[in-house]
């Protein structure tokens, strides 16, 4: 069994998560090891992400950097 934690459990079951859980996951499935995702309830969102460039910053370099400034 495999147990993965998240950052956040959207509304429709999907999961954010750190990078690299994905795979660790596609890999538990592809030799049917089951997975659970452990994540406090305050972690649970109305969101619903339906592709992975949702959460995603998109932009220059420049306006990312002075965003974080």
């Amino acid at each position: 069994m495999v147990f993965l934690g998240a950052h956040a459990v959207n509304s429709n079951g999907s999961v954010y998560s750190r990078a690299g859980t994905a795979l660790v996951a596609m890999l538990a499935k592809e030799h049917s090891v089951p997975v659970l995702i452990l994540s406090e309830t305050y972690k649970y969102s109305n969101n619903i992400q339906l592709d992975s460039f949702t959460k995603n910053e998109l932009g220059t370099a420049f306006l990312l950097i002075i965003s974080v400034c």
